[in-house]
């Protein structure tokens, strides 16, 4: 016999997951940057579609809210953004670099500042200073060339 007690919070959080085509929305994120986020392991199924043989992923609603506290965590509320303040995918745009390079920064705590603007929401709410994304991901073989 099945102990729905028992199992109750899986239960739960089966029953807030959905697929990515929504975690698109609930994060914030549109559909290029959902994909980027799970392609590089910054948000994880709770079941995968792979192991199941089924069409999609499932995403538990709480690991996305986790997520999203981990991204926002200390930043700062900003109403507006002026050069050298940019949104995470314009930042990394703007530095040469990948939108994965710029999350696994803020994540890994590597910025000393970032933002998060009131008239966003979620993952395109969160600002960075370009200047520091420059200089915490610059490549260290261009420092080494000879001129």
């Amino acid at each position: 016999m099945f102990n729905a007690d028992k199992h109750r919070k899986l239960l739960e959080r089966i029953a807030t997951s959905m697929p990515l085509t929504e975690v698109e929305d609930y994060l914030g994120a549109g559909r290029v940057n959902a994909r980027v986020l799970y392609e590089h392991g910054f948000i994880e199924p709770l079941v995968s579609a792979k192991a199941l043989g089924v069409g999609d992923h499932a995403f538990a609603g709480d690991d996305l809210d986790d997520f999203l506290r981990r991204l926002q965590e200390g930043a700062e509320e900003v109403d507006a953004i002026a050069p050298p303040i940019f949104k995470i995918v314009d930042a990394a745009r703007r530095a040469n670099r990948s939108t994965a390079e710029v999350v696994s920064a803020i994540l890994d705590n590597r910025l000393s500042w970032k933002g998060r603007l009131r008239t966003e929401r979620g993952f395109a709410a969160i600002v960075v200073d370009l200047r520091e994304v420059n200089e915490v991901l610059k490549d260290a073989k261009f420092d080494a060339l000879p001129f």
